[in-house]
C-alpha cells in the first residue's frame, strides 16, 4: 500500500482514489500551459493585441501624429522634412505599419482565444475533478453514515 503524502501513514482505498482522481484531472495553470506553447514571434503578436487597444497607445499616437503635422505646417521653413499637403513621407510610415502590425494582431487576436479555450479546459477538468471528489466524499459519508446508525449500506444508495 502507499504511504500517505506527508504523513507516512498507509493511504485508505479513499485516499487511493483521490489520487486516482486528481492523477486522471492534472490541472494546470492556463497561462503557463499557454506561455510555453507560443515562439518568440507568437510572444510580440499577443503582447501587440494586448497593448495596441490601450488609451496610452492611442494616445502616443496621437501625439506623435500631431507633432509631427503641427512641426510641418507651423515649424521653422527651412527644417521641414515631409511636405505639404499630403505628408508622403508620414503616409508611407503608417502604411508600412498598418501592413506590419495588422497581421501580428490578428494572429495574437487568434493566440489569445486559443489562450481562452486552454482556460475552459482546465475549468472543465477542475469541474470533473470537484464532482467525482464530491461523489467520493458522498459515498465516504453514506458508508459512515451505516457505520454509526448500525444499518447497513444499500448497494448504490445514497441514503
Amino acid at each position: 500500500m502507499m504511504a500517505g503524502a506527508h504523513t507516512g501513514v498507509p493511504m485508505t482505498s479513499h485516499q487511493e482514489h483521490l489520487k486516482r482522481i486528481r492523477d486522471k484531472y492534472p490541472l494546470e495553470s492556463a497561462e503557463a500551459l499557454h506561455h510555453r506553447r507560443l515562439s518568440r514571434l507568437d510572444r510580440v503578436a499577443v503582447w501587440l493585441a494586448r497593448h495596441t487597444g490601450e488609451p496610452r497607445f492611442f494616445g502616443a499616437l496621437a501625439f506623435a501624429t500631431s507633432g509631427w503635422v503641427l512641426w510641418n505646417v507651423f515649424g521653422p521653413a527651412s527644417l521641414h522634412f515631409d511636405p505639404l499637403p499630403n505628408f508622403p513621407l508620414l503616409n508611407g510610415i503608417t502604411k508600412v505599419t498598418q501592413l506590419c502590425f495588422l497581421p501580428l494582431v490578428l494572429i495574437g487576436q487568434n493566440l489569445e482565444s486559443h489562450r481562452s479555450k486552454l482556460r475552459a479546459e482546465q475549468e472543465h477538468r477542475a469541474m470533473m475533478r470537484d464532482a467525482e471528489e464530491t461523489e467520493l466524499v458522498l459515498e465516504r459519508l453514506a458508508h459512515l453514515e451505516a457505520l454509526l446508525t448500525g444499518r447497513p449500506k444499500a448497494e448504490g444508495s445514497r441514503e
